[in-house]
Formats: C-alpha cells, structure tokens, sequence
C-alpha cells in the first residue's frame, strides 16, 4: 500500500477486489470467536480462514465492490 501511495497509484485494497472487505469480516469473525472465548489457536485459523474463504467466492462467483466515479 505505501508502494503504490508513493509511486502515486491506487492502492491495491482501494480497487473494486474484496481485500479489505475480506480482511473486515476476518475481524469480525475474530472478536466475535474472541468473545465466545475460544482458544486463541482456534481463534486464529477461524479468523484466517474465513478471510481466505471470503476471497476464494470473490474470485470464483466475480464479485467485487462498486466502483466510485469521482471528478478528474
């Protein structure tokens, strides 16, 4: 992300792919595993495999966030 800021492009997780909606869930999932009190090894592979599996369906079913046009 700093790469792309500084050789003055999009970032990557800015685009229309599902990083950072995949990476949110992955958080959400976390604190909720976190509150039910589950192990934290549990805690993890449950935390990084719903993000891996958010965008393995992205991938497969084309799905992807909308994008804003803004004024040039």
């Amino acid at each position: 992300m700093i790469r792309d800021i500084i050789i003055n492009e999009e970032p990557l997780v800015f685009r229309k792919d599902i990083y950072a909606l995949a990476c949110v869930f992955g958080g959400v999932m976390y604190a909720i595993c976190l509150r039910v009190g589950l192990p934290d090894a549990l805690l993890q592979f449950i935390s990084a495999t719903s993000v891996i599996l958010v965008r393995i369906v992205a991938v497969k079913y084309h799905i992807s966030v909308p994008v804003l046009k803004g004024e040039e």
